[in-house]
C-alpha cells in the first residue's frame, strides 16, 4: 500500500509515539514521533514489526486491526486503522457493565500471559494515563459493547537493547499502570 497524502485530515489526537490524523473518510493515520522514535528511528520502526505480531498473538480478540506502511529505507512508518465511532472506557462503564468488565479483565490476564512469557507488557493508558492517573484508560475503547485495543505501544520490562532514558520512562509507566489496574479492579 501507498499512502496517498490528498487523504490525511486534520490532527484528531497527540500520543506518546504518535500523531493520529483521520485518513479518508473512514479511516485514522498514525505516524511516530515519540522519544523512543527520536532516540534510535530505525531501531524503534523494527520494534514496531515485533510488537505487532506479540500483540496479535496475546490479544487477538481485542486488537483493531492495524495496516503498517513502512518507508522504503526503513525509518519510518504509518499505521492505518478503521475510524471507530466509541466511547470511552471509565471506571463507571466497567462497573455497570458485565460484559465489559469481564472483557476487561480477560485483557489484563491476557498482558499477565504476555508479561510472563516475553517479559512484554501492553500499555493500557497510554501517555494520557501516565500523566493524569487511572481513570483516563486511553488506548483502550468501547465499540459495539465491545473492548477494542487502538494503540500498539508495548513496555519491554528488560533493559536488552533499549536506552537507558526509554527504558526508564517504561518501568516508571509499567509501576503505574500495574497501581492504576489494581486500584481500577478494585474498585468494580
Amino acid at each position: 500500500m501507498i499512502i496517498d497524502k490528498e487523504k490525511i485530515g486534520r490532527v484528531l489526537a497527540i500520543g506518546g509515539e504518535n500523531i493520529i490524523r483521520t485518513y479518508d473518510k473512514d479511516k485514522v493515520i498514525k505516524t511516530p514521533f515519540g522519544l523512543r522514535y527520536l532516540l534510535n528511528r530505525k531501531k524503534y520502526v523494527n520494534s514496531i514489526k515485533e510488537s505487532h505480531l506479540e500483540l496479535k498473538e496475546y490479544f487477538k480478540d481485542y486488537l483493531l486491526p492495524t495496516e503498517i506502511v513502512f518507508s522504503s529505507d526503513g525509518r519510518s512508518y504509518s499505521m492505518i486503522q478503521s475510524r471507530l465511532k466509541n466511547r470511552k472506557l471509565t471506571p463507571k462503564l466497567i462497573r455497570k457493565n458485565d460484559f465489559v468488565k469481564k472483557q476487561f479483565s480477560n485483557m489484563i490476564s491476557c498482558n499477565n500471559k504476555m508479561i510472563r512469557d516475553i517479559g512484554v507488557s501492553w500499555d493500557f493508558y497510554g501517555t494520557l494515563g501516565f500523566v493524569f492517573g487511572p481513570f483516563w484508560v486511553n488506548n483502550v475503547v468501547v465499540a459495539k459493547n465491545r473492548l477494542v485495543m487502538i494503540d500498539l505501544g508495548i513496555i519491554h520490562l528488560e533493559k536488552k537493547n533499549q536506552n537507558w532514558l526509554a527504558y526508564l520512562i517504561g518501568r516508571l509507566a509499567f509501576w503505574r499502570q500495574n497501581r492504576y489496574l489494581r486500584a481500577l479492579m478494585s474498585k468494580v
